[in-house]
């Protein structure tokens, strides 16, 4: 496997939310015919292991994917749900 090797600027991005204060958090912008490269495609569903000061990113695979979406989508429903209750 041929070894890739990046370098990038952790750049900020800013959010406003409504039950955490605003303002800058910090925002890495990865992009580039590298990634499909390395196996990774638009619209593919991907999962991030964090640990101190290193990201493992991965692809997600068939039926974890799909729960993955399931999951998202779960949450998407309970949000709405509490907005509409306040």
């Amino acid at each position: 496997m041929e070894k890739h090797t990046r370098h990038i600027k952790i750049q900020y991005q800013y959010r406003n939310r409504r039950r955490q204060p605003s303002g800058h958090v910090p925002w890495l912008p990865l992009s580039g015919v590298w990634l499909e490269a390395l196996g990774f495609h638009i619209g593919e569903r991907v999962r991030i292991i964090a640990r101190e000061r290193l990201l493992i990113i991965e692809p997600l695979e068939g039926a974890e994917a799909e729960l993955e979406i399931y999951k998202e989508e779960l949450r998407e429903v309970k949000r709405t749900l509490k907005e509409l209750v306040q």
